[in-house]
């Protein structure tokens, strides 16, 4: 016996990517500011004395506050969907 299943998928578009791609920029650049204001301040103050140790240090900070805020922003999309579609992550079974 044969089973048939109707299950419409639907494609990802330009538009949905787009608009993915718009809304995860926009989180990210959001909850980054926050973080890289305390995360600059004081530690100038803090490296203000180690010299040339400065700059890759300011670096890889702000680097790791923008990498962070991005990854919370995708959680969040990943959580609320983009225009009403959710995303799902499952695993098929063939049978």
């Amino acid at each position: 016996m044969e089973k048939i299943l109707s299950v419409s998928k639907s494609e990802a578009t330009l538009g949905f990517a787009a608009k993915f791609f718009l809304k995860l920029f926009g989180l990210t650049l959001l909850f980054s500011i926050v973080p890289l204001i305390f995360v600059n301040l004081p530690l100038n103050m803090f490296l203000m004395n180690f010299g040339s140790l400065y700059i890759p240090l300011i670096f890889i900070t702000n680097f790791l506050a923008v990498l962070l805020s991005g990854a919370l922003a995708a959680k969040l999309i990943f959580a609320w969907g983009v225009n009403g579609y959710a995303f799902n992550i499952t695993k098929e079974i063939a049978e």
